[in-house]
């Protein structure tokens, strides 16, 4: 459940709630809900930097769609909900320069194709199209690369080469750049910029690979997120992850710095995946009720944060499932999102970086429903987004398939699809009343298993994570709240 109340300092109740609340109290006189207390402080703790993300991904909105009625709902919907009166809405499209919906934009090697193939950037410019004529900002993330210039690292300390014909099987997904051909990727980094970043798309951020994808040691395992050149002897693939990021960076800021447009230019890295164990992978030094993250993550995290040339974002990848067993509800697995943000900001070089999520996954525990998915997922988000995180983006629109309605809109399965779920809603409130630019106050909540706060200057959002009635007293009972099972409430507050 959901509600938006527009009177300051008191809640709207509409006729629908109030006889749901007098139902309950008749049914049940005998019982009290748990009560909570929500306290606000009196200065800001943090300015927001969010904005509501997403990867669009395979067929989103595609041109091809058998639905094009749906597309048009999808579009019709971001666009509104970005325009000058329709406030909240979506922040950031995310688009990779191949797999995922695009195709291979230097398809032959050298001598038979010399550079990029322009025709290949057809489903590019119409994604990019979507967030200029939508007033979304835009994000290029820098992955994949064609089949003849990646190879996956042996434990033998030899490299496999990948074939055409394994363009999208699952080893072109666990191979990196060979260390000799770095230099043709370069020169698919620098077109992307050149096209990209110059008008009508003006596109300023950029991501750098997927999940450490390929970077896999099978000698050490670990990732190789090292500094290292590796050995471009030969088709070798031993390079670390930090030395490629560095080479992107540099030739990105060249183009940005023939654009004129340095100054703008925003990249984020190591893009690395934060899995979490209950026991059995290694024990890294973030944990809490969901066990712990994995210590080959956060390795390769601290040392991009360290030793990357430059970077505006950090962004990671990551769920509230443990690779093993959950050890706890969905609710406190997602605090894992928040605890790793918390342990960046101790890092050298994370003290005020933003952080972003690049992928965000929130699964719901047995039975799904859309309030608790709803509510799990901004609870997630409102948790983390006090320690500067920028977005959190769902991987394509209609989340990661756990249900129809468990996204920002539903599949474009019929004609009737494109329309927005609870959680659109809800990330539209957090876009608009704690977005970008607006200062968050410190929020302390007598238990914050029950309750997640959120809070500016004007604006309280409260997120029940319990399957029943909780009272919550804010500021000392000034403003007393009765949350429904799983209700996502935001309320116009004075103090």
């Amino acid at each position: 459940m959901m509600t938006n109340h527009d009177v300051p300092g008191l809640p709207v109740l509409s006729l629908s709630r109030l006889i749901l609340i007098l139902i309950v109290y008749l049914l049940f006189p005998f019982c009290e809900g748990a009560s909570v207390t929500v306290d606000i402080g009196k200065t800001p703790i943090s300015t927001s930097s969010y904005k509501t993300g997403v990867s669009l991904i395979d067929n989103d909105i595609s041109p091809s769609s058998s639905n094009p009625t749906c597309v048009s709902n999808v579009k019709a919907l971001i666009r509104n909900n970005n325009s000058s009166n329709g406030g909240g809405g979506i922040g950031y499209l995310n688009s990779f320069i191949q797999a995922w919906g695009m195709g291979d934009v230097w398809p032959q090697p050298p001598p038979v194709q010399t550079d990029v193939d322009p025709r290949e950037w057809q489903m590019m410019d119409y994604r990019m199209n979507i967030s200029l004529n939508s007033a979304i900002t835009p994000i290029i993330s820098l992955c994949e690369a064609p089949w003849w210039m990646k190879g996956q690292l042996q434990k033998d300390g030899s490299t496999v080469l990948l074939t055409e014909g394994q363009e999208w099987d699952d080893i072109a997904y666990s191979s990196r750049v060979l260390d000799n051909k770095m230099n043709y990727w370069l020169l698919i980094v620098q077109r992307t910029a050149e096209r990209y970043m110059a008008p009508p798309w003006n596109v300023r951020y950029f991501q750098v690979w997927n999940e450490f994808k390929g970077y896999y040691n099978p000698i050490t395992n670990a990732w190789d997120y090292n500094n290292s050149s590796g050995d471009p002897s030969g088709n070798n693939a031993k390079h670390g992850y930090t030395f490629m990021y560095n080479q992107v960076y540099n030739r990105l800021l060249q183009v940005a710095t023939k654009l004129g447009v340095s100054g703008e230019l925003r990249v984020g890295g190591p893009y690395a995946p934060m899995d979490s164990w209950a026991s059995e992978g290694p024990r890294g030094a973030v944990s809490g009720p969901y066990g712990y993250v994995d210590k080959r993550a956060l390795d390769g995290v601290s040392f991009w944060l360290a030793h990357k040339v430059d970077g505006q974002f950090v962004t990671m990848d990551g769920g509230n499932s443990n690779k093993d067993k959950n050890i706890a509800d969905d609710f406190q697995r997602s605090l894992m999102f928040r605890d790793i943000a918390m342990w960046v900001r101790t890092q050298q070089g994370g003290t005020t970086i933003p952080i972003v999520w690049a992928e965000y996954y929130i699964n719901t525990d047995k039975p799904y429903s859309d309030a608790r998915n709803n509510a799990l997922k901004v609870y997630s988000i409102i948790e983390t987004l006090p320690f500067n995180l920028g977005t959190a983006m769902l991987w394509g629109g209609t989340g990661d398939g756990e249900a129809d309605t468990a996204g920002l809109w539903t599949p474009c399965t019929s004609s009737q699809g494109g329309k927005p779920t609870m959680f659109f809603t809800s990330s539209s409130w957090i876009h608009k009343y704690f977005g970008q630019g607006i200062s968050i106050y410190g929020t302390s909540v007598s238990d914050a298993t029950m309750v997640g706060a959120l809070a500016s200057r004007s604006t309280l959002m409260l997120v029940n994570t319990q399957n029943s009635q909780t009272q919550v007293l804010v500021q000392g009972g000034k403003l007393t709240i009765t949350l429904a099972p799983y209700e996502v409430g935001i309320y116009n507050i004075t103090w």
